[in-house]
């Protein structure tokens, strides 16, 4: 049917098109078709074709993170603007209880797009290697309880328990803490967002082989066997029965700060049944 197209001195006929392939898969395709002609009978053809499926589903990603950016900025800011007008105009004056709440609903908000802003200014730090780490011997506990303690407000707001598992006294590795912190609080957040009300998180750590590794498990509804493979990618969200949104960076950004801490990490999750994050570090000797 592309080829009843050329014409004789009519020139090569541009194409997007779906290339099915031997196994039965599909590539979109975009290129031209140029055709020889002899006695106005068409005797050859020649096809210049570029894989443009890439490039169309990193352009989908982007348009799906520029409106979810949209919402996680307007989704706050509504919120502030209308707390704040709310005690400019003195109608709460009489009510300090109120205007109390009020106060603590902006800062949730504030403190909501203060993380997304980090996120993506982190992202761009690290896609242009200009992230420094400071690594220093780093206690595990003393990570785990920050960790907990950092969470809690997250955790009351939607009624989920963070169950911390003490790790051995001795375990250490060499870090850079406020990475690993924010590595942690990702991790966390994720883990509390797709919990059900009333579920617990559990936080935990344990020696294997030489390496430390830390632990975040939930009991939520697990990630679709059709996104597992996407997981780490900027923008990604899959489509799980969680009640929060986010904007897709997380878990982009734990994976690259743990390799550059000179870790690794892994992601166990079953549809229906929960998901468990793990993150490793060789064991610190010495300590």
């Amino acid at each position: 049917a592309q080829f009843a197209r050329l014409q004789p001195g009519a020139g090569p006929v541009r194409l997007e098109i779906t290339f099915k392939t031997r196994s039965g898969g599909e590539v979109e395709v975009e290129g031209i078709v140029g055709g020889r002609f002899e006695d106005g009978l068409l005797v050859a053809t020649l096809g210049i074709f570029r894989d443009v499926g890439e490039r169309r589903r990193v352009e989908h990603m982007k348009r799906e993170f520029l409106a979810t950016v949209s919402h996680e900025l307007r989704t706050p800011l509504t919120s502030m603007m209308g707390s704040l007008g709310l005690l400019r105009s003195g109608r709460v004056a009489a009510h300090p209880a109120k205007a109390q709440e009020l106060l603590e609903i902006a800062e949730r908000n504030g403190e909501r797009l203060l993380r997304l802003i980090n996120d993506l200014l982190d992202l761009q730090r690290l896609e242009a290697g200009e992230l420094r780490f400071v690594l220093t011997p780093t206690s595990i506990g003393a990570v785990l309880t920050d960790a907990q303690e950092g969470i809690a407000g997250m955790a009351d707001l939607l009624k989920v328990r963070v169950a911390l598992e003490p790790p051995p006294t001795h375990l250490a590795v060499l870090a850079d803490r406020d990475r690993l912190n924010q590595v942690l609080y990702n991790l966390l957040s994720n883990a509390i967002k797709f919990s059900p009300t009333g579920e617990t998180v559990r936080l935990g750590a344990e020696l294997v082989d030489g390496t430390v590794e830390i632990s975040v498990a939930d009991r939520g509804p697990g990630i679709p066997a059709a996104f597992r493979a996407r997981l780490f990618e900027k923008f990604a969200q899959a489509e799980t029965a969680g009640r929060v949104g986010g904007s897709g960076l997380g878990l982009s950004i734990s994976k690259r700060l743990v390799e550059g801490l000179g870790g690794s990490i892994r992601i166990d999750s079953e549809e229906g049944r929960g998901t468990v994050v793990t993150v490793s570090f060789p064991l610190l000797l010495g300590r």
